[in-house]
């Protein structure tokens, strides 16, 4: 009777035993799926990842200019592009534009070695003899020269002369000041520099004049463009002097014009003023800011040189 009467309470110990140590174990898995899932740890881990994100690219900024400037060093400066209303205007444009610093004349001494002037210089070594040249008569005297074609460079002198003598004049007593309507940026490792537009230039307009030392004509004509066109410059002797207006020490924009053969937004014309030549670029069509300025350096400056094709 006694084991009998017993069974029924140890069974119903066991039940309540077993249904708490159940419940025990459903709360304790619970609370840990509720740590799990806790928003305070979603955020931490966000957090985390973003930290770890922004750490990465500003690593991988700082190599990527470090390996650029490395090779760049006195070329790049970081441009951000400037607002414009047709976006497609800058969009076909090659990066080169708003990553490569834009050089002014102010910038020509250190940057190039050059020494900047607006208007040319003439070598005292030749003056003499071009106070003598009286280019205009011997153009007209010239049989080889048809009057056509001397009649369009007297015309052409003409329509280009007030600018060439206001500009003489500004930069004679002090007063010109750069417009900066073109400016010089690094190219490639061929070509190396070139000369850019910074506005619209609209179809023959003035570019500039080139400016740089009339002197005796070397063997390196690099920047260099000749004097002795159409007339040879004579000395007391009567011998002809090779002369040119050389842009490699003393020089302006113009220096860093390339060559193209066809398609070249740029023209260079002679122009007769004061008895002498200056040679001037004029733009041939619309040309748009930050596209490269080409012109023709003709048949004779390729002599034993290796054209660049930009085409």
């Amino acid at each position: 009777m006694g084991k009998k009467s017993s069974n029924p309470i140890n069974s119903q110990m066991k039940k309540k035993a077993k249904a708490s140590k159940n419940l025990t174990s459903t709360l304790f898995e619970t609370r840990e799926i509720k740590l799990k899932i806790s928003p305070i740890v979603i955020i931490s881990l966000l957090i985390l990842l973003i930290s770890i994100a922004i750490a990465w690219d500003k690593y991988r900024q700082q190599a990527f200019c470090q390996i650029l400037t490395s090779d760049y060093k006195d070329k790049i400066l970081w441009i951000s592009v400037p607002d414009h209303k047709n976006t497609k205007d800058y969009v076909s444009l090659d990066n080169g534009a708003f990553v490569y610093r834009h050089i002014y004349m102010d910038g020509f001494e250190k940057e190039f070695n050059v020494k900047p002037i607006h208007f040319p210089i003439i070598d005292p070594d030749i003056a003499d003899f071009l106070t003598r040249h009286n280019l205009r008569a011997r153009i007209l005297n010239n049989t080889e020269i048809s009057q056509e074609y001397a009649s369009s460079i007297f015309s052409t002198s003409e329509t280009w002369a007030p600018i060439i003598e206001d500009t003489k004049f500004r930069v004679g007593n002090g007063t010109y000041v750069d417009d900066e309507r073109v400016y010089v940026r690094w190219v490639n490792d061929i070509v190396k520099w070139g000369m850019f537009a910074s506005r619209t230039l609209q179809p023959n307009e003035l570019i500039g004049i080139f400016a740089g030392f009339i002197t005796r004509q070397s063997d390196d004509v690099e920047y260099a463009w000749e004097f002795n066109y159409l007339a040879d410059v004579l000395d007391d002797d009567g011998e002809i002097v090779r002369t040119c207006i050389d842009g490699k020490y003393m020089g302006n924009y113009l220096r860093f014009a390339n060559h193209r053969d066809a398609n070249h937004n740029g023209e260079e014309i002679y122009v007769i003023y004061d008895d002498l030549w200056y040679v001037l670029y004029i733009a041939q069509e619309e040309i748009k800011p930050h596209e490269q300025i080409f012109v023709d350096y003709g048949q004779g400056y390729w002599n034993n040189k290796q054209k660049y094709d930009f085409d």
